[in-house]
């Protein structure tokens, strides 16, 4: 299944399956808890629990970076925009680059490329808020999806100026209430009936607000997508997506 070929010493930090070769696999970091540590972690005084938050992500992101140092990890690849920020912030002996800019650098499968072409449905991208300032995963993006042959529309709020959707900070679990709001705001700034993102929590987001929506790698792994027979994921159970996480790892490491 793996279709990038290079060498270089990496390891894959994401839920999504994609597969990487000569991989190696470390769990998946919850995205709203890290984005809570961050935020605190920027105005530690705004927060009481800061400080048992700040340790707690101390003493396992140390097991993170001593798979790195032990495995003599140079380079990180990613799926996950707040794997993205948390591995670039904290682990500065390693290079963390996003799994878009690897598929851009070496291509997609040959029999995806302009493979939506005849399509005449319109994909609204709503880009992830933790890399709204990575213009080259932005670009890497884009570029992916014009060869696939998928028409975008894009946000009036995009790019460095997008929009939470709602997931960050661990919002959806201290207020819901706001949460929902910001979630129900964002979707209703798509202009399409389906949301496309490159984040797995953007597209839950954007699930309960009632919106079609796709992850990126649904235009390549997705069966249904492939086949152009459904546009939109289906709602998954927190048990289903850990067993998915352990399928996922189990097949890569054999």
């Amino acid at each position: 299944m793996s279709f990038w070929p290079f060498n270089a010493a990496v390891t894959l930090t994401a839920a999504s399956g994609a597969l990487v070769p000569n991989a190696t696999i470390v769990s998946p970091i919850n995205n709203d808890g890290i984005l809570n540590f961050l935020a605190i972690d920027d105005a530690p005084d705004t927060n009481p629990s800061a400080p048992l938050i700040n340790n707690k992500f101390k003493i396992y992101y140390s097991q993170v970076e001593n798979l790195f140092l032990e495995n003599k990890i140079e380079e990180v690849i990613v799926a996950c925009p707040n794997c993205f920020n948390t591995i670039k912030k904290y682990s500065k002996s390693v290079k963390v680059k996003t799994i878009w800019e690897v598929i851009n650098e070496n291509s997609i499968p040959k029999n995806l490329i302009n493979h939506y072409n005849d399509l005449d449905i319109k994909f609204s991208l709503h880009d992830p808020c933790p890399v709204r300032y990575e213009s080259k995963i932005h670009d890497s993006v884009r570029l992916i999806l014009k060869s696939m042959g998928i028409k975008i529309v894009e946000f009036d709020k995009s790019r460095e100026n997008t929009e939470c959707c709602g997931s960050g900070g661990m919002l959806r679990v201290t207020n819901p209430k706001l949460a929902l709001e910001q979630t129900n705001k964002r979707a209703s700034e798509a202009k399409t009936d389906t949301v496309i993102s490159y984040c797995e929590s953007c597209c839950e987001a954007m699930m309960i607000a009632n919106k079609n929506t796709l992850h990126i790698l649904d235009f390549m792994f997705n069966d249904n997508v492939i086949n152009k027979s459904k546009f939109t994921q289906d709602k998954t159970s927190t048990i289903k997506k850990w067993k998915n996480r352990y399928k996922s790892i189990k097949l890569i490491k054999n």
